[in-house]
């Protein structure tokens, strides 16, 4: 198991930075997230999830398949918000959002 979780990561490594610095790029403070909850459901559909949006607000919860089989289930919880600070770091993939 563990040798196709690494094929895994290699093979989606580039898809997976472009993401990260795409949500690095445009960060947005709690409650407001509503491009990023828009941009990871996005991804998440056309990955075949079904999404559900605005859970709690801006939350965004995904499911894979219709219950059907029975067994285990894994589940992932990630923060979507970004802090109130002024990015410094020159970086080609800063924040563009001033003082997020």
């Amino acid at each position: 198991m563990n040798s196709k979780i690494v094929q895994y990561a290699h093979k989606f490594k580039d898809l997976m930075v472009e993401w990260r610095r795409h949500l690095h790029r445009y960060p947005e403070l709690s409650f407001h997230e509503h491009s990023t909850a828009d941009f990871i459901a996005l991804q998440l559909e056309q990955m075949g999830y079904d999404v559900l949006k605005n859970v709690a607000g801006t939350g965004v919860v995904a499911q894979y398949g219709s219950g059907e089989n029975k067994g285990p289930v894994v589940a992932f919880r990630a923060e979507l918000d970004a802090l109130p600070i002024i990015e410094q770091t020159g970086l080609q993939f800063q924040s563009q959002n001033k003082g997020v």
